[in-house]
């Protein structure tokens, strides 16, 4: 059986999620408001040390704000972050570089 955590309502686009094993060990870790990112986190714990995962989404219509991402990464000591960042850059060979890709 798997656990689902997210932050966001069910809809059709956006919002993250981090499926995860009932049987692993871990706990959901409330985030601070953020403006643009959408992100849920939950701390896994093993072998008496503990990770905290990230799972995000930056909405391509929305300006990203730095100070989201300090704050996600503020949460515990060098968590994992994944996700869609929706950042474009040429020297990354997109065709186009975005706001978010530099």
């Amino acid at each position: 059986m798997y656990g689902v955590d997210r932050n966001t309502p069910a809809c059709s686009m956006g919002g993250v999620a981090i499926l995860i094993l009932n049987k692993i060990k871990h706990q959901h870790i409330p985030i601070p408001v953020l403006q643009s990112l959408e992100a849920t986190t939950v701390l896994i714990n093993f072998n008496n040390r503990s990770i905290l995962i990230v799972s995000s989404y930056q909405p391509p219509s929305r300006t990203m704000h730095i100070s989201d991402y300090v704050k996600v990464m503020n949460l515990y000591n060098n968590p994992i972050m994944a996700g869609d960042l929706n950042s474009k850059h040429i020297n990354w060979r997109c065709r186009v570089s975005n706001p978010n890709g530099l």
